[in-house]
């Protein structure tokens, strides 16, 4: 973080040790600021976590269409099989002599 001139100068006039101290604590403030997340990021963040969250009811909902048109196609097939064991197969050797 860049300190202000004014700043700078009212420190230059304390005692070295004193002047080392609140140094110090100005380096842990701005250390630990840009390990902070910002109220924009945060606000950014939960834009995110909500068009996921959107994006998720949407890909759930699909995902139950799908599982219903599954099921229609599996009902389907099902039907297919009975009717082609039912279906009347020519018997073979029956007209030969």
């Amino acid at each position: 973080m860049p300190y202000s001139v004014t700043l700078m100068r009212k420190l230059d006039v304390l005692d070295p040790e004193l002047r080392d101290i609140l140094w110090t604590i100005l380096d842990e403030i701005e250390q630990h600021r840009e390990a902070s997340v910002t109220k924009n990021e945060f606000n950014d963040l939960k834009e995110i976590v909500r068009e996921i969250g959107q994006t998720t009811k949407g890909l759930a909902k699909a995902q139950e269409r799908t599982e219903q048109k599954v099921g229609k196609l599996a009902d389907a097939q099902e039907r297919t099989e009975q009717k082609m064991e039912n279906w009347p197969m020519p018997r073979s050797g029956r007209n030969r002599r």
